[in-house]
C-alpha cells in the first residue's frame, strides 16, 4: 500500500475525532464538569492532531529509507 499525505491526513482526522470524543466522555464521567470537558476536547482538537500528522510522516519517511 503507497502511503500519501492525504490518507495520512484522513487518518488524523478520523483517529482525532474518536480519540476526543472518548476523552470528553472519560473526563465529564470522572469529574461531571461539562466545561472542563469541553477545554480538554477543544485542546486536543487543536493541537494533538498537528503532533499526530507529524509523527507519521516521520515515521513513514524513516521507514522508506530503509
Amino acid at each position: 500500500m503507497i502511503d500519501t499525505k492525504k490518507q495520512s491526513l484522513l487518518k488524523t482526522i478520523l483517529y482525532r475525532f474518536i480519540s476526543s470524543l472518548l476523552t470528553v466522555t472519560f473526563v465529564f464521567i470522572m469529574s461531571k464538569e461539562i466545561k472542563l470537558s469541553g477545554y480538554i476536547g477543544l485542546y486536543e482538537l487543536i493541537l494533538k492532531p498537528i503532533l499526530y500528522y507529524l509523527f507519521e510522516r516521520l515515521w513513514i519517511k524513516k521507514h522508506e529509507e530503509n
